[in-house]
């Protein structure tokens, strides 16, 4: 039994490596992508720190009521 499971994943091994099909190569890609997207809004964001807190302190925003007559 061991030996027929070990034939049928050598098996497999040597097809993914004459294949090339390298499934993981995605998920990399993707997490590096994401990893400089991270990186890169953090640096704007440390950069214009004090531009943006600024400017949402200016924001100011009306509902419709008003304090007296």
């Amino acid at each position: 039994m061991f030996a027929t499971l070990n034939r049928l994943l050598l098996r497999g091994v040597l097809a993914l490596r004459r294949t090339g099909d390298d499934r993981g190569a995605q998920t990399v890609d993707i997490m590096l992508w994401v990893a400089a997207f991270i990186v890169i809004v953090g640096a704007v964001g440390v950069i214009f720190r004090d531009d943006l807190k600024a400017f949402f302190n200016s924001i100011s925003y009306s509902i419709g009521f008003t304090a007296g007559p």
